[in-house]
């Protein structure tokens, strides 16, 4: 069963240069991943608004790549057996691809709204 959710950030340049697989469900776990992400701004926003009552955070991070034309987007969720699975699919430049010569950290956070404290798992989409 589908389960809607929403972007909350998505991009190249995060201050989280690992790949990395998270899910955040209360407002001190996400203040912390926030400040982490965001500290490659000169003035980093706020963290946004989360409802962790209704709502849980799942983000990916591909790592840092050593050009551009790194994509990652959450493309599904799915609710099955009282378990989250979040569909992602990676996109790297094609070889011999013109891509930007800098440093880049792929990125998409989401907010889904949930019902309880559900498992979830990643998944690659095909």
């Amino acid at each position: 069963m589908p389960v809607s959710f929403q972007t909350v950030a998505r991009g190249s340049r995060s201050g989280i240069a690992e790949a990395a697989q998270i899910v955040v469900r209360d407002q001190a776990e996400w203040a912390s991943l926030w400040q982490k992400h965001s500290s490659v701004d000169a003035n980093p926003p706020a963290p946004p608004a989360i409802d962790f009552g209704k709502e849980l955070v799942a983000a990916v991070f591909l790592g840092q790549k050593p050009t551009g034309g790194y994509a990652v987007e959450i493309v599904s969720v799915e609710r099955s057996n009282g378990q989250l699975t979040v569909g992602l699919r990676e996109t790297s430049p094609a070889p011999g691809a013109i891509a930007t010569q800098a440093f880049t950290q792929a990125f998409h956070i989401v907010r889904i709204a949930i019902e309880g404290t559900p498992a979830v798992r990643f998944r690659r989409a095909p």
